[in-house]
């Protein structure tokens, strides 16, 4: 199999030559980014995922594609934009997580998006974590959702200068955990949301920085057409050899 992952900026994608079935396609949503406030902020909500499986496609189709940046949350999302009645898959996007709001943690992504098609698996993002009290280290960032679940909450920080821990991932790929940032210390800024779609740590207090959310992502696994010789050929050198 291979495997594809878009890169943020990329526009298109266009389906390789022979291939009209792609076997798995998953979509991340951005995360948002964490809040700054004099009392510590909120940390900023994790990315929505969805997922499909055996997605019919036209050989060589190019492909719209959107990959949202973290913290852009209502403006920009992370899209498969492909309308067309042959695909399981059209038109689907998954949601970003919200961001915070001074001391209130950013919402994660509700559901983790929609489709004019049916999605496989659709898992929402973390909420992040709030800080309700003044002089506190920042709230962590929420996960992202996954293909094992929802993305974990961040951490509340309810006292103390430690800023919350950021909730964990649902994903099961170890390299990209999809965590949301560390909210940061009572003099320190929220830690990054992290690949993909987790969402950026509150700043600690003082209005320390908050933690960026991390981007969007699409991945597609697809099997390569057979580029061996077709068979009557095969058996026209066998022939030859007898």
């Amino acid at each position: 199999m291979t495997v594809v992952d878009i890169a943020p900026g990329t526009t298109t994608w266009q389906v390789p030559a022979g291939v009209t079935v792609l076997d798995k396609l998953e979509i991340w949503g951005n995360g948002g980014n964490g809040g700054s406030n004099a009392a510590g902020g909120g940390g900023g909500g994790g990315g929505g995922y969805i997922q499909f499986l055996n997605v019919t496609v036209p050989a060589n189709e190019v492909i719209d594609v959107e990959i949202a940046a973290g913290g852009t949350t209502g403006t920009d999302e992370t899209q498969w934009d492909y309308i067309n009645e042959v695909s399981s898959a059209p038109s689907s996007k998954a949601y970003g997580g919200a961001n915070a709001s001074g001391r209130t943690g950013g919402a994660g992504s509700g559901l983790g998006g929609e489709s004019s098609g049916t999605p496989d698996i659709n898992n929402p993002g973390g909420t992040g974590g709030t800080t309700p009290v003044r002089g506190t280290g920042g709230g962590g960032g929420g996960g992202a959702g996954g293909d094992e679940g929802a993305g974990q909450p961040g951490a509340d920080v309810s006292s103390g200068t430690t800023g919350g821990t950021g909730g964990g991932g649902g994903t099961s790929d170890g390299t990209n955990p999809s965590t949301g940032g560390d909210g940061g210390n009572s003099t320190q800024a929220g830690g990054i949301g992290l690949t993909w779609g987790g969402g950026g740590g509150g700043g600690g207090a003082v209005s320390q920085a908050g933690g960026t959310g991390g981007a969007g992502h699409i991945r597609i696994t697809y099997t390569p057409a057979a580029t061996g010789k077709p068979t009557h050929m095969m058996n026209y050198a066998r022939q030859r050899n007898k």
